[in-house]
C-alpha cells in the first residue's frame, strides 16, 4: 500500500498538539500546548460519525517509536518521520489515521516527543505522558532493554501524572510541575491508592514494548510468558532505601493507573552495529516497508506480533462509559491543554463535561437543521398542494410530532445526550423551545392555509352545485334541487372530516357563514325556474287571448259594420216610414176628409129624401165607402203606428250599437 489509506481518509502526519516554550530556557518547564486547526478540522471532517480508537506511544526518545508507528500505520512512504542520528525527530504529539486490518475501522495514531530529551524538563516530559495517556484507548510505551530500575526510573512521568491527574474537580489539586518537584520518594496513601484506583478507569490499556530484548525469560527454572515478566518487575521490592521506596513508587503508580497492561518484546533488527545504522538509514528514506532491508527474521516476527497484539485489543477511546470521537477527541485535547497551559492539574470530569457542552450543542445543531430542513420541506410541498384538495394536511399536530420524534432521534443519536452532564439537558430543553416556538409558527401558516382551504372547498361546493343546477336535468322540483344540494355539501363534509378534524372544522365554519349564499342559490334558480314556466304559460295564455280577442274584435268589427249597414237601412226605412206615415197622415185627412163629406151627404140625402129608394142605394153606398174609408183610415192609423213602432225600435238600436 503507497501514499494513501484510501480514498476517504488522509494519511499524511499532521501535528495536533504543538509545545511552545514561554521563555528562553526550554528546560523552566513554562511550555504553552496548542491544539492545531488543521488537526481538529480533520477529526471533525473524517471521524466524527464513530468513536474512534487511539493509539499512542511514548517513551524515551531516540528508542524507534515512529517506527512503530508507521509499522502499525501501514504506510509505506509519507509517515511519521524516522531519523538516524541522536536528534529527535518529533516535536509535540503528531497524528495519522490508519485502518485496523482486522475490522476494517478507522483509528487514530498519536507519535509523542520521546522521554528524557536532553533539551526538555522533566515537567515537560510529564505533561506530554499526561495527554498521551488521557487522549489514547491504547498506549504503548517504548523502551529499549529490560524492564529494569533503570528502565522504571525513564517512567517518573508516569508517578507525576498518577498525582496530577484528577477524575473531577473537586478533588485536591496537584500541578504536574509540582508533581514532578515532589519526586518518587514518599510513600502511596491509602487514600492516593484508592484516586488511583479511580484513574484507572479513565486510563488507556498498557503495553510495554521492551525493544532490543535479549534476555531469555526464565525465572527459577521456569519459563515465563512477556505478562508474567511484567508482572514480576512491576511488584514491590524489599528494601527502605530512598532508591527502593522511589522505584516502587513508580511500580504502584503503573499498577494503579493502569489495569489492563501487557508486555511484549522485540529482539534487535540486526546484530551488527553498522547493520543497524543501515537499516536506520534506509528506514528513514523508505518509511514503512520492511522489504529489501537486512533484517533479522526473529524481528520481523516480532514486529508482526506486536502488530498483530495490538489490533486484536483495540477498542474506541470511552469516557464514563461514552465513545470518544474526532471532535470529541480534539475537544477533550484542548481542555487538557488549558489546564496545563494555566498550571493546574487535568480533571477529567471538567474536560467531560467541556466535551459533553460541545457535543450537545453540536447535537443541537443537528437537531435543529434537521427540524428545521424537514419542516421548511413540509411547508413548501403544503404551500404548493392545491387548495380545494380534501386529501390529509401535511401540516397537523400528528406530523409535527413526527418531526420533532425525527429531530429528537437526531439529538439523541449522540449518546452524551442522554448523559447527566447539565448541558445535556439545557440542550434539549433548548431544543423543545425550538420546537415549540417553530411548530407553533408552522401551525398558524397551516391555520391560514386552512382557512383558505376552506375557502376554495366551499367555492368547489358552489361551483359544484352551480354545475348540478345547470345540468340539463329534467326533475327542477324543488326537493330534487335540496335533495342534489345536500349530497353534495354531505359529500364534502365527509371527506373533510375523514383527512382533517381541524379543517373540518373550518369547512363548517365557512358552510355556516355562507350557508344563505349556498342555499339561495338552489332557491333562486328554482324561483327563476318557476318564473319561466309561469311567463311561458302567461305567454302562451296571453297569445290565446289575443287570438280570441282578435277574433272577437273580427266579429265585433263584422257585427259593427252589420249593425252600421243595419242603422243605416233603419235610417233609410225610417226615413222611408216617415215618408209614408206623411203619405198616410195625408191620405188618413184626405180619408177623415171624405168620411166627413160622406156623412154630410148622408145626412142630407136623409134630410133630402126625394128618391127614397136611390137614396137608399146611396145611403148604403156611402155608408158603404164610409165603411171602407173607416177601415181604410183604421188600417192607415194601424200602419202608421207599427211604423212608428219600427222607427222607435231603429232609433233604439242605433243608440245601443253607438254606445
Amino acid at each position: 500500500m503507497v501514499g494513501s489509506l484510501d480514498d476517504d481518509y488522509p494519511t499524511t502526519p499532521v501535528l495536533l498538539i504543538s509545545a511552545h516554550p514561554q521563555g528562553d530556557d526550554d528546560d523552566s518547564g513554562d511550555t504553552h500546548f496548542r491544539v492545531e486547526e488543521d488537526a481538529i478540522e480533520l477529526l471533525a471532517q473524517y471521524a466524527s460519525s464513530q468513536p474512534l480508537p487511539v493509539i499512542a506511544i511514548t517513551g524515551v526518545y531516540r528508542t524507534g517509536k515512529s517506527f512503530i508507528m508507521n509499522q502499525l500505520s501501514g504506510i509505506d512512504r509519507g509517515g511519521f518521520p524516522v531519523g538516524a542520528t541522536i536528534e529527535p525527530c518529533t516535536s509535540g504529539i503528531w497524528m495519522q489515521f490508519a485502518r485496523n486490518p482486522e475490522t476494517g475501522g478507522m483509528c487514530l495514531l498519536l507519535d509523542t516527543e520521546g522521554l528524557s530529551s536532553y533539551t526538555k524538563s522533566a515537567s515537560y516530559d510529564a505533561k506530554l505522558f499526561a495527554l498521551a495517556t488521557l487522549l489514547s484507548s491504547f498506549l504503548i510505551y517504548n523502551a529499549s532493554g529490560p524492564i529494569d530500575d533503570d528502565a522504571l526510573s525513564s517512567l517518573a512521568a508516569a508517578t507525576a501524572v498518577a498525582r496530577a491527574v484528577r477524575v473531577n474537580s473537586t478533588e485536591p489539586e496537584t500541578s504536574v510541575q509540582t508533581a514532578v518537584g515532589a519526586g518518587s520518594g514518599s510513600e502511596v496513601s491509602f487514600d492516593e491508592r484508592r484516586r488511583q484506583r479511580r484513574l484507572a478507569m479513565y486510563f488507556p490499556r498498557f503495553l510495554w514494548l521492551a525493544r532490543d530484548f535479549s534476555l531469555e525469560l526464565e525465572a527459577g527454572g521456569e519459563r515465563l510468558t512477556t505478562n508474567e515478566y511484567l508482572e514480576r518487575a512491576l511488584a514491590p521490592i524489599q528494601g527502605d532505601s530512598d532508591r527502593t521506596r522511589s522505584r516502587n513508587v513508580i511500580r504502584t503508580a503503573i499498577t494503579g493507573a493502569f489495569k489492563e497492561r501487557s508486555c511484549l518484546t522485540m529482539r534487535r533488527p540486526a546484530h551488527d552495529e553498522e547493520d543497524l545504522q543501515a537499516i536506520s538509514e534506509a528506514l528513514s528514506a523508505a518509511g514503512a516497508g520492511l522489504a529489501g532491508l537486512n533484517l533479522r527474521p526473529e524481528f520481523i516476527s516480532d514486529v508482526e506480533q506486536m502488530k498483530a497484539f495490538v489490533w486484536s485489543h483495540l477498542s474506541p477511546k470511552q469516557v464514563n462509559g461514552s465513545g470518544v470521537t474526532g471532535p470529541m477527541l480534539s475537544t477533550l485535547a484542548e481542555a487538557y491543554c488549558d489546564a496545563l497551559n494555566a498550571g493546574a492539574a487535568p480533571a477529567i470530569g471538567s474536560a467531560w463535561d467541556e466535551v459533553c457542552e460541545n457535543e450537545c450543542n453540536r447535537a443541537l445543531s443537528q437537531a435543529i437543521q434537521a427540524y428545521d430542513d424537514d419542516l421548511d420541506a413540509l411547508l413548501r410541498k403544503d404551500s404548493q398542494a392545491p387548495l380545494d384538495s380534501t386529501n390529509t394536511p401535511l401540516i397537523s399536530e400528528a406530523s409535527l410530532a413526527g418531526l420533532r420524534e425525527r429531530a429528537f432521534f437526531v439529538f439523541q443519536s449522540n449518546p452524551l445526550t442522554s448523559s447527566s452532564a447539565p448541558a445535556a439537558k439545557v440542550c434539549s430543553d433548548k431544543l423543545e423551545q425550538h420546537i415549540t416556538k417553530r411548530a407553533a409558527e408552522a401551525l398558524h401558516i397551516a391555520q391560514s392555509r386552512n382557512e383558505s382551504r376552506a375557502e376554495a372547498m366551499v367555492d368547489r361546493l358552489v361551483s359544484k352545485v352551480t354545475s348540478l343546477l345547470d345540468s340539463d336535468s329534467e326533475d327542477f322540483s324543488l326537493d330534487h334541487i335540496v335533495e342534489n344540494t345536500k349530497k353534495v355539501v354531505d359529500q364534502l363534509v365527509n371527506s373533510v372530516k375523514a383527512a382533517d378534524p381541524s379543517l373540518y372544522t373550518l369547512v363548517m365554519m365557512q358552510l355556516a357563514l355562507r350557508a344563505d349564499h349556498i342555499w339561495a342559490r338552489p332557491l333562486r334558480v328554482h324561483a327563476n325556474r318557476v318564473i319561466s314556466e309561469l311567463e311561458e304559460e302567461a305567454e302562451v295564455r296571453v297569445a290565446e287571448v289575443r287570438a280570441d280577442a282578435e277574433k272577437d274584435h273580427s266579429r265585433a268589427y263584422a257585427t259593427i259594420t252589420g249593425l252600421n249597414e243595419d242603422i243605416a237601412s233603419s235610417d233609410a226605412q225610417l226615413e222611408t216610414l216617415r215618408n209614408e206615415r206623411d203619405k198616410l197622415q195625408d191620405k188618413l185627412a184626405v180619408a177623415e176628409s171624405r168620411i166627413s163629406s160622406l156623412e154630410a151627404d148622408v145626412q142630407k140625402l136623409s134630410s133630402d129624401n126625394p128618391d127614397v129608394a136611390r137614396k137608399d142605394e146611396q145611403i148604403a153606398q156611402l155608408q158603404q165607402d164610409l165603411a171602407e174609408a173607416r177601415n181604410a183610415l183604421t188600417q192607415a192609423r194601424r200602419e202608421k203606428l207599427e211604423i212608428e213602432e219600427a222607427a222607435q225600435s231603429s232609433q233604439r238600436k242605433k243608440r245601443f250599437f253607438c254606445c
